[in-house]
């Protein structure tokens, strides 16, 4: 499933853009690759402002989560940085990334070249899977992932790898979606075509008593002109389908933090 995903997102979609690796949500929330959710209407009506809301979603788990300047944190699953350069700027912390998409990783560093070509902040990252880092154990203060973690098929060994990789005291921040109780087994087959992901999403009632088991002490809870025009339908048919699940209930946007204690 790791090549299938590799695959997907290294697919060249916004290429002539200088994004390769980011598809077709680059041109709604930019290098955020996740979903702008706000509670402030002047973000949520203006297109303009998707990257603010994605941005300020993030900022919020890292500010829960007490990131510090002096803290060495891993974002898994980095997608083009966007998220990884906004927690750099506003913490001033060290942060490594670590991604299965080889496209995405040089569209990340291409990318904050372009932002500061003279000191570029997020430079730090490695090809690799997130259930098998390539890290020491007790290596991070704290291991974040935005809009990822439902690709991956093994849970359990990449939780497992994130409570390896922390200090003692450590915190581990997910911010992803998941399916509800209520979500159909079609359903789950239209979030596994839309999205790649090997299961639709995963079910929250599932993955939280996995990171719990983990952490008990857990804070909160073709033609490239054809292809184009392909797959922007198919993205703009995604965002509403799941637009509809979330209205529903049947989907569900969830940021979790749990503490690494010894």
């Amino acid at each position: 499933m790791s090549q299938e995903i590799r695959k997907y997102y290294d697919y060249p979609v916004a290429r002539e853009a200088g994004v390769s690796g980011a598809g077709l949500v680059w041109f709604l929330t930019r290098d955020h690759l996740s979903p702008p959710y706000s509670n402030r209407d002047e973000v949520v009506l203006n297109a303009n402002q998707w990257r603010t809301g994605a941005s300020e979603r993030v900022m919020n788990l890292i500010s829960v989560m007490g990131v510090k300047a002096e803290d060495l944190t891993l974002d898994i699953g980095t997608g083009i940085g966007g998220s990884g350069r906004d927690v750099i700027n506003t913490t001033q912390c060290t942060l490594v990334g670590a991604n299965l998409s080889f496209n995405q990783l040089l569209s990340l560093r291409s990318l904050s070249l372009l932002a500061d070509p003279e000191n570029p902040t997020y430079m730090k990252v490695v090809n690799a899977n997130a259930g098998s880092l390539p890290f020491r154990d007790g290596t991070f203060d704290n291991i974040f992932s935005i809009n990822a973690f439902y690709h991956i098929t093994n849970l359990d060994q990449a939780i497992s790898e994130v409570y390896r990789t922390l200090k003692p005291g450590g915190k581990f921040g997910l911010d992803d979606w998941f399916i509800t109780g209520r979500a159909s087994t079609r359903i789950i087959n239209n979030l596994r075509f839309n999205w790649s992901s090997p299961q639709g999403f995963h079910r929250y009632t599932q993955v939280k008593p996995q990171i719990l088991e983990a952490f008990p002490q857990l804070y909160r809870d073709y033609n490239d002109e054809v292809y184009a025009i392909q797959a922007a339908q198919q993205l703009r048919d995604a965002v509403l389908y799941m637009g509809k699940l979330y209205r529903s209930g049947r989907a569900v946007y969830r940021q979790v933090i749990a503490q690494k204690v010894i």
